[in-house]
């Protein structure tokens, strides 16, 4: 697994993300051995939604 995808995954749940139906996401819920992923969109609406004004 690489770690900072794991990591980057867990500290969205800790931000409050759920997982997402969007396999691109961080937050999806399966992480596929051996894949890296970074910020999809759906990642950043999913904060901008929890912490925007």
């Amino acid at each position: 697994m690489d770690l900072q995808t794991v990591a980057t995954h867990e500290i969205g749940h800790l931000l409050g993300l759920a997982h997402t139906p969007v396999q691109e996401a961080v937050m999806y819920a399966i992480i596929s051995p051996g894949s890296t992923k970074g910020l999809n969109q759906d990642d950043i609406d999913g904060i901008r939604a929890l912490y925007a004004g």
